[in-house]
């Protein structure tokens, strides 16, 4: 049974910029959620072999990646979103990060300012299985079927067309 990722479209709208494998990282830590929950822990522990065969990677460099991924670019990343208010708010993905070379297991801790956004969802969520993206080899490729995905579930009347303009793909 495939796992479900789901994110408030708040999230999905974000501008980020995140590689490839720190996209699967987040993505891998979401589809362990379950966003009907009232509690959701942030931390999570990342399997490296499960990582590795959800998103088709080799097992031998997989760690290395992962943890360098996250200890050298990730720990600094963030995202920005427009509140209701019209106030654009920065936070942080991850507050914490622990590994131990050859356990073959990483944990991350999101930010309690991403939690409101996979969490206690009751409308303007997107859901999709992991393995929709899984085989995906560009992040522009997840970030667009999000996008896709979102927008097709938001038109209640035509769900074959949406638009998208330039602007918004580049923000």
């Amino acid at each position: 049974m495939s796992k479900s990722i789901t994110k408030s479209n708040a999230l999905i709208e974000a501008g980020y910029r995140l590689s490839l494998t720190e996209v699967q990282i987040v993505l891998y830590g979401i589809s362990l959620i379950n966003p009907t929950q009232e509690e959701v822990p942030l931390e999570y522990r990342i399997d490296i072999g499960r990582f590795a065969d959800l998103f088709d990677r080799n097992h031998g460099e997989i760690y290395n990646d992962i943890k360098d991924a996250i200890r050298k670019r990730f720990w600094e990343r963030d995202f920005s979103y427009t509140n209701e208010k019209d106030e654009i708010i920065t936070c942080r993905w991850l507050t914490r990060i622990t590994h131990q070379d050859k356990t073959g297991f990483i944990k991350i801790k999101f930010s309690e300012d991403v939690q409101p956004y996979l969490s206690q969802l009751q409308k303007n969520f997107t859901t999709y299985y992991i393995d929709q993206i899984a085989k995906f080899k560009s992040v522009y490729s997840v970030r667009f079927y999000e996008f896709a995905i979102m927008r097709l579930k938001k038109s209640k009347a035509n769900k074959i067309v949406f638009k998208l303009n330039i602007q918004e793909l580049k923000t």
